[in-house]
């Protein structure tokens, strides 16, 4: 097993700096409608463009946000802050939101995007600096916009997933859990 002492957590970081801000190649999940609807993952997804998918993107962003959290000390924090800052603008977050609301996105990243973002959002909140406060108020709306769609969709799931990795509701659901005890363990 590796540790994840600081140079682990350096390594880690360049890698995911070099990917969140890497739009191609990129394997969006974008349903088409009409001619206009063929655009660059940046615009589709101001925050979450980089990687070679959005729950990728979403998934390297909590891994800054965790590094950054454990290694405060680490020799990529300004470039890890200086991303975040840009990519959890909260325009961009709300425009990330306004994506979900395509009625053809209504299935957009389910569960394993889902679970990815609320523990982004959870790693955020249990962080203590203000720069990681504002970043998880800014985050907020999206989070909120997650759980709503998990709400109604357990409401309709008649079984769990049990194939797969991306579709598997167990996976999925461990996430969404986490982030709803720490939700409510700060009186939200």
């Amino acid at each position: 097993m590796i540790a994840f002492d600081a140079a682990t957590a350096s390594r880690f970081a360049r890698i995911a700096l070099a990917n969140v801000e890497q739009a191609y190649p990129n394997k969006p999940d974008h349903v088409l409608t009409v001619d206009g609807d063929a655009l660059p993952p940046r615009t589709l997804h101001p925050s979450f463009y980089g990687s070679y998918d959005w729950h990728s993107s979403v998934h390297m962003h909590w891994l800054l946000v965790r590094a950054r959290r454990l290694c405060p000390a680490l020799p990529e924090r300004g470039a890890i802050d200086a991303v975040l800052d840009r990519h959890f603008d909260a325009a961009a977050l709300l425009r990330e939101r306004a994506y979900l609301q395509r009625p053809e996105a209504s299935s957009f990243e389910r569960t394993y995007g889902w679970a990815w973002l609320l523990e982004l959002a959870r790693e955020l909140r249990v962080s203590n600096d203000p720069s990681a406060r504002r970043w998880s108020a800014a985050m907020a709306p999206l989070a909120e916009a997650f759980v709503e769609r998990y709400l109604d969709y357990l409401a309709r799931a008649d079984y769990p997933l049990r194939y797969g990795v991306h579709s598997n509701s167990a996976f999925g659901l461990a996430f969404a859990l986490d982030y709803a005890v720490a939700h409510d363990a700060v009186g939200c």
